[in-house]
């Protein structure tokens, strides 16, 4: 066993990144307070960063001091915390069995296929979702210039809520499946 029942005293960041601003303030402070009522979990000090925008979100962390019964406790804060940064103060050395070290593999490989099941469901859903958007805007198209008749791609653009941008390749693609023409600026159905 790794020095069992020895005490590891570490330093961690935790980070939330969203929006709004008022969200990624309250999320820190209950990530924190979860942290707290574990009771294998011994918070020493604590310190909240100010929010600050980041590309459209807002980013926010909280550095912990901790104390945790021993060496396997601070892989458990690891594998359930996922913080972006742990030091370890006290002690100076660790050393661990090859059972130790097998259990924490084992851990980081469940982990590991875990977020690897969670990627693959959400890129089926997010394919789903992609090819029903675009058969929803090209009927929705359809059905305008079918009671408009001759639009442009900026008159499509309002009536669908879709950037000129993203609309133009599927219109591009309409006009290649003959679904629609272009007279000039003007879309229309063939």
């Amino acid at each position: 066993m790794a020095e069992e029942g020895k005490k590891v005293r570490f330093r961690t960041i935790l980070e939330v990144l969203g929006k709004p601003k008022e969200h990624v303030e309250k999320a820190i402070k209950e990530y924190v307070e979860d942290i707290r009522s574990n009771p294998n979990y011994l918070i020493i000090k604590e310190e909240f960063s100010k929010p600050k925008e980041q590309e459209k979100m807002w980013s926010v962390f909280a550095e912990l001091e901790m104390v945790v019964k021993d060496v396997q406790e601070l892989f458990g804060f690891c594998f359930s915390y996922m913080p972006s940064s742990i030091e370890i103060l006290k002690p100076d050395e660790v050393t661990f069995s090859n059972l130790d070290v097998t259990g924490v593999l084992n851990d980081l490989q469940a982990k590991l296929h875990g977020l690897d099941s969670t990627i693959k469901r959400f890129r089926a859903e997010n394919g789903f979702l992609k090819r029903n958007f675009k058969t929803t805007i090209t009927n929705f198209v359809s059905v305008v210039l079918s009671v408009k008749g001759q639009l442009t791609i900026d008159d499509l653009s309002k009536f669908s809520g879709v950037i000129s941008e993203e609309l133009d390749g599927l219109l591009k693609e309409m006009l290649k499946e003959g679904k629609i023409k272009k007279e000039e600026d003007f879309y229309c159905l063939p």
